[in-house]
């Protein structure tokens, strides 16, 4: 294989590493843990609805860590480039307006895409569209819909789409980390 560049391969491993949140490849029986004593941070669904999902899921403390935010919703540097990841809102604007992630776009979910699959135009929509690449994690509080929302991503060609776990935005809203618009 003489035509690979190593260090290349190297740098690439690590950029991925470091940018992919730590509970979207947590596993159950990962031997971390396996301890059924510890509480982890992220809860662990059944393989059968694993298996229908396309994005992973993180936990409330990922997003805080991706999204570069400290644990009371403010930014925790005063950043020269875009944060490594974006948070789409899929709630109603009233519900959004009641209390956002620093820094989220809201995308409801039955506004999101067009009868032809694509996005639906808006400012929101082009500010996610400068985040292909980067990490996009879709939150809402409605069942599945966060879920749908990925999956409909992905197929538009964005390639790092996470959900927020189930109770991530009510864990975010104890801790303080949602904050009302002025």
């Amino acid at each position: 294989m003489p035509g690979v560049d190593i260090d290349r391969v190297v740098r690439d491993a690590k950029r991925i590493f470091c940018n992919t949140p730590r509970t979207a490849s947590m596993r159950r029986h990962d031997r971390l843990f396996a301890d059924p004593k510890t509480k982890h941070e992220k809860e662990f669904i059944p393989l059968a609805q694993l298996k229908t999902e396309v994005c992973p899921r993180i936990s409330s403390q990922d997003l805080l860590h991706v999204c570069e935010l400290n644990d009371n919703g403010g930014a925790k540097v005063q950043r020269k480039t875009k944060p490594r990841g974006l948070v789409v809102d899929v709630r109603p604007p009233e519900e959004f307006a009641c209390g956002q992630i620093s820094e989220s776009v809201n995308i409801p979910y039955n506004q999101a895409f067009l009868e032809d699959g694509g996005l639906a135009p808006s400012t929101a929509s082009n500010t996610l569209s400068s985040f292909k690449g980067r990490v996009v994690i879709v939150v809402g509080n409605r069942h599945n819909y966060p879920a749908k929302v990925g999956a409909e991503l992905v197929k538009l060609g964005f390639s790092r789409v996470c959900v927020l776990e189930e109770p991530g935005l009510t864990t975010l809203r104890t801790k303080g980390n949602l904050t009302v618009p002025t």
